[in-house]
């Protein structure tokens, strides 16, 4: 399990890990290990996306500024190179990538042109080996006029979670929580 905590480190908020030997045993968790010198800085790192690729690709994609950033680990998320930055054209932040590593979801400000003040965009890939696709906003009914972030994709690549305003309509408040599904394409 990799998080973002600011327990002491290297900068106010760093990337941790903590692991277990047994999958099933939910109170297993070792002590967590913070993903430095690889990883951290003085600067805040956050988001933190793990995708177990093709099995010997395994990648940790987390936020660093505007960026996201990508490292190599290990089956049991140890760090094996340095983090190195994406070039997304752009801002790019709180990153997360499908469990197969051949998309990846994130939201950026208006920077980019979007819809609103802050929207979600896509990147894929055929392979993990490949390079990321150039972003695409994923436009109405995902994005509004307000702002969407903190996209989170499931590992199937079917569901996204995500926060976004009330200029959707029925909200409860600022910021809910919100849900799109997409069904699964056949090929002809």
């Amino acid at each position: 399990m990799s998080f973002l905590s600011d327990r002491g480190g290297f900068g106010a908020e760093d990337l941790w890990v903590s692991r277990r030997k047994n999958p099933n045993d939910d109170f297993g968790w070792e002590d967590p290990v913070n993903l430095a010198p690889f990883v951290n800085t003085s600067a805040d790192e956050g988001s933190p996306s793990v995708t177990t690729g093709d099995g010997a690709h395994a990648e940790l994609y987390f936020s660093r500024g505007r960026t996201i950033w990508m490292a190599p680990i290990s089956r049991d998320g140890e760090v094996l190179a340095p983090a190195v930055p994406l070039d997304f054209g752009g801002e790019a932040r709180s990153p997360s990538a499908r469990k197969d590593g051949r998309e990846l979801v994130f939201w950026a400000a208006a920077t980019r042109p979007g819809l609103g003040l802050t929207d979600i965009w896509v990147s894929t890939r055929h392979n993990v080996t490949d390079s990321w696709s150039t972003p695409v906003n994923l436009g109405p009914p995902v994005n509004t006029a307000g702002g969407e972030l903190e996209a989170a994709i499931s590992a199937d690549g079917r569901t996204l979670v995500f926060s976004g305003t009330a200029a959707r309509g029925s909200s409860l408040g600022f910021q809910d929580i919100w849900i799109a599904t997409r069904s699964q394409r056949t090929k002809p």
